[in-house]
């Protein structure tokens, strides 16, 4: 008869204590089927996050708007989490679904939260390659604008509950125009408002920009186009002395940091205007408002005072000859405060 090393003994002793446990868990499992309980919870979860890792739960929050119709301007609908390893950049988890509320299990690790509201799955392989991809104004609309919103350098050591707060990527122009003729013989004639419009529109946005747009609408005149409904506004208002004309729905743009041209030859990208454009006694005039350095989720407020005649072109300008005032005001999209008045 042979006697077992101690070797051999720790081994059986390791695969009978392993035998033990299996035994153990699966007693557990089966009473708690049963009869569950707290204890059984807090045990299956534990069991999970031993296979899974660590439990995170992250809720989106939508900004908030003013003086906007409910919903228009925060909605949240499908979101996509993007789980990117912080040192890398590599991806390493992404999920969908309604409404922005996730819960899942990652490993231990550090890592950059990003999510995207409202947008299609871009199927990055890392953050730079998120960061570097294009989202088009095309894809936005009152109820259904894109948003982004990050968390960097999470450490994940055990459970974690996130709440990431995301913003809009589009900004929005509202106007009011007020008419106060100079000259007395100007109130004699026909003042006709013909539209109200946005024009050298960027139609996209890279997200880790600045990067000037290779995409444009309304090129130096409106012109029909898959945005039209966010940068056009069709008016035929004959207005009079004093009358005051408000945006009823504001424009939404994208974020332009190209500089300023204003060559009515050849078309090449430049600042985004707000143009008024109407008749007086017949002749078309346009009274334009250059919008520089407009930035993501932030509001606009155009006041446009009519006191002559305006230009012959959207893209003229002259400050000593001009028919119109101008005051545009920058404003916190969330508390419609004055950020300052720049213009």
């Amino acid at each position: 008869m042979k006697t077992l090393t101690t070797n051999k003994v720790f081994v059986m002793y390791r695969y009978l204590l392993k035998a033990m446990c299996l035994a153990a868990a699966l007693s557990t499992v089966v009473s708690c089927e049963k009869a569950p309980c707290e204890e059984c919870r807090k045990a299956q979860e534990g069991a999970e996050y031993a296979v899974g890792g660590n439990r995170v739960k992250v809720s989106v929050k939508a900004p908030s708007a003013t003086k906007s119709p409910a919903g228009e301007e925060s909605a949240i609908g499908e979101c996509i989490l993007y789980v990117f390893d912080t040192s890398t950049g590599n991806l390493q988890y992404s999920f969908q679904n309604d409404g922005g509320v996730f819960d899942f299990t990652i490993v231990t690790g550090t890592y950059d939260f990003v999510v995207m509201a409202n947008a299609s799955d871009s199927q990055p392989l890392s953050k730079e390659m998120l960061l570097a991809t294009p989202v088009l104004l095309s894809s936005n609309r009152p109820g259904h604008f894109q948003m982004y919103g990050c968390a960097d350098a999470v450490p994940v050591l055990g459970g974690k509950e996130l709440s990431i707060e995301v913003s809009r990527i589009v900004s929005k122009v509202d106007y009011d125009v007020t008419v106060d003729w100079r000259r007395p013989e100007y109130a004699a004639m026909e003042f006709l408002v013909k539209g109200a419009y946005m024009t050298n529109v960027a139609g996209s946005y890279v997200i880790g920009g600045p990067e000037v747009s290779d995409v444009w609408f309304n090129m130096m005149f409106y012109a029909p186009s898959a945005v039209s409904s966010l940068t056009f506004r069709q008016e035929s208002v004959i207005m009079r002395q004093s009358d005051t004309l408000s945006s009823g729905r504001p424009f939404y743009v994208f974020s332009n940091c190209a500089e300023d041209c204003r060559d009515r030859e050849i078309w090449s990208p430049r600042c985004t205007r707000f143009v008024l454009e109407a008749s007086l006694a017949g002749e078309t005039f346009y009274y334009p408002v250059t919008l520089p350095d407009i930035g993501p989720n932030t509001a606009f407020k155009v006041s446009l005072v009519i006191t002559g005649p305006g230009m012959r072109h959207p893209e003229d300008y002259d400050p000593i000859r001009t028919g119109y005032d101008f005051n545009v005001r920058t404003l916190d999209w969330e508390m419609g405060e004055e950020i300052n008045t720049n213009y």
